[in-house]
């Protein structure tokens, strides 16, 4: 299979915008634009830094703006789901310790944007458990199950879900309430559903 190289002066210019940081002369904020999700680009990002712990604690900290902290999110959440391989990256990063502040934060999309990277993070290896553990990450992901925000539940819902082979495999079927929780809001879903197109609501 062949791959297109990207050329290294775009890698660097990436990287020197930090993470494709642009300004927007409307309102003068600094955000990160979206990650274009390609298995090369991606490749050489990293390889060149796109995870930088001392870039991330800066992106993650309490001063960013909002929409700093979500783009920041998508790309842990994208590099996540597209392969186990930049696991090690991402925890070398050094994000769980603010993403576990961030399952609690204020704003409902930044909740439900955590849960998303979370899920995709355990989505093809156990290799975070342990952290998730540690953190106190798993029982903070079973409480989102019960969020008020319906998208943040239902990343959580499915982030437990896909925790759940690990933590059982632990013996710590710490995930067994969220399962439950979810199952519940398929059967109220498919109730509604067929109420619906009965007419009956």
């Amino acid at each position: 299979m062949a791959f297109f190289i990207f050329p290294l002066n775009l890698v660097q210019l990436f990287l020197f915008f930090g993470l494709q940081i642009h300004i927007l002369a409307n309102d003068h904020k600094i955000v990160l634009a979206k990650m274009i999700v390609q298995w090369p680009l991606a490749v050489q990002l990293v390889s060149k830094g796109l995870l930088d712990p001392n870039r991330w604690r800066r992106l993650l900290d309490n001063s960013s703006p909002r929409e700093v902290t979500m783009d920041a999110l998508m790309i842990v959440s994208d590099l996540a789901r597209m392969d186990k391989g930049f696991y090690e990256y991402i925890n070398r990063a050094s994000v769980l310790e603010h993403m576990k502040d961030f399952l609690t934060h204020e704003d409902p999309h930044v909740r439900a944007k955590t849960c998303s990277a979370l899920g995709n993070m355990c989505r093809h290896s156990s290799y975070f458990y342990n952290s998730f553990a540690r953190y106190q990450i798993i029982c903070l992901l079973i409480d989102r199950c019960s969020d008020p925000d319906k998208r943040t539940r239902k990343f959580a819902c499915f982030a437990d879900i896909l925790l759940w082979p690990h933590d059982a495999a632990a013996g710590t079927p710490k995930t067994k309430q969220a399962i439950k929780n979810l199952t519940a809001q398929v059967i109220l879903l498919g109730l509604r559903l067929c109420l619906v197109s009965n007419k009956i609501v």
